[in-house]
């Protein structure tokens, strides 16, 4: 019995090595040379149509990550954007070529970088658990898995 267990152990870190992801602890989401933990959705009200999911990426690798696609099964259309403030008016915008440096990260969070989540398949529900999946340009893949919650702080509704 003991054997077996050892062997269907094996099996799955197997699987999860092949794959290129594997978790590094509670919140903790690895692919070669980029790590990911933080992640969350937030909560929109049911008729909201679009929402954001935040995360903060570290490049643990020797080589500049650049963020290519998004992806989640809860939205039609999934991009990267960012938040700034151009002559006292917050506008928001997609970002293609975001990079993270060697040693470096992004930290995803309201008034900033966030994946949009855009045309919601269907309304969110408090404490869902969001897959959000996030391509790079060397061929890394993570998936991170974003809990629905409300933001805190001034930043309530995120509508596009």
């Amino acid at each position: 019995m003991m054997r077996k267990m050892i062997g269907l152990a094996g099996a799955a870190a197997l699987a999860i090595s092949m794959s290129g992801v594997s978790h590094a602890g509670a919140g903790h989401v690895m692919a070669e040379g980029v790590m990911a933990h933080g992640a969350w959705v937030r909560l929109v009200p049911p008729v909201a149509k679009n929402s954001a999911a935040y995360v903060e990426i570290e490049n643990t690798g020797n080589k500049v990550l650049q963020i290519e696609s998004a992806t989640s099964p809860v939205a039609e259309v999934v991009e990267v954007h960012q938040t700034t403030m151009v002559d006292g008016v917050m506008r928001m915008s997609e970002v293609k070529d975001l990079q993270i440096p060697v040693g470096g990260k992004v930290e995803m969070k309201p008034g900033g970088y966030h994946v949009m989540l855009i045309s919601l398949k269907e309304p969110l529900q408090k404490g869902q658990v969001v897959p959000v999946t996030i391509k790079f340009s060397a061929g890394q893949v993570l998936t991170v898995k974003a809990k629905v919650k409300e933001a805190q702080g001034k930043m309530k509704q995120h509508n596009h």
